[in-house]
């Protein structure tokens, strides 16, 4: 079970700034910014994938905690070495200047909703600028 814990597929990226043998016998400082139902301050045990991160870092012999900050606040804690590092970081080809992605943790599926008596239809992103989108 302990190789499933970090398989469980597509989007969540977890980061590491380090290499691994460099924090044998210290504690891990990592940082996210909330992003219910999967990770956040307010959820139970800081939610699923905070503890399955946890669980797999103290299967390997290190204790890792967990801070929540707005997300440019965590990723210069991460860059300036502050943190060790960051769950839920997307992927973005300039990070990899900074940041070492692992394999994906958790699925996420980001879609659109739209109302059905709606007559929205649209087929690029720029279709879209005349109206207003929440999230």
């Amino acid at each position: 079970m302990g190789k499933k814990l970090l398989r469980l597929s597509s989007f969540c990226l977890f980061l590491f700034s380090f290499y691994p043998p460099a924090f044998a016998g210290r504690e891990l400082h990592l940082v996210a910014t909330n992003y219910p139902p999967f990770y956040a301050d307010a959820l139970p045990e800081q939610g699923g994938v905070a503890q399955v991160v946890k669980e797999a870092f103290k299967r390997q012999g290190y204790t890792a905690s967990l801070k929540f900050y707005p997300f440019a606040r965590a990723a210069l804690l991460v860059k300036t070495g502050q943190a060790d590092g960051i769950i839920g970081l997307w992927y973005r080809k300039e990070r990899e200047q900074w940041a070492q992605y692992s394999a994906p943790i958790q699925p996420v599926q980001i879609v659109f909703y739209k109302r059905k008596d709606s007559p929205l239809s649209f087929s690029q992103l720029s279709d879209l600028k005349p109206f207003t989108i929440g999230i």
